[in-house]
């Protein structure tokens, strides 16, 4: 799973807005070429779900899971 910054506002609040892609690898994995690729890109945060192999849908729902965490969603207020 990586995150990509992205130029388009996903998440925003009233104190400031995140821009996030989310690409979840193929079943058996990215490729260690793939890995290399996606990781040279700036403003990439390659990210784990854990030791499990998750179907693509469920993998999903993690990964916004994550985001949400990531940018201070469930903070106590």
């Amino acid at each position: 799973l990586f995150l990509f910054k992205t130029t388009d506002v996903v998440f925003s609040s009233s104190s400031s807005s995140y821009s996030v892609a989310v690409l979840i690898g193929p079943e058996g994995g990215f490729t260690p070429a793939e890995r290399e690729m996606l990781s040279a890109r700036d403003g990439t945060l390659p990210v784990s779900l854990g030791p499990r192999i998750l179907r693509a849908d469920t993998a999903a729902v993690a990964a916004l899971t994550l985001c949400q965490l990531y940018i201070g969603d469930w903070q106590a207020r």
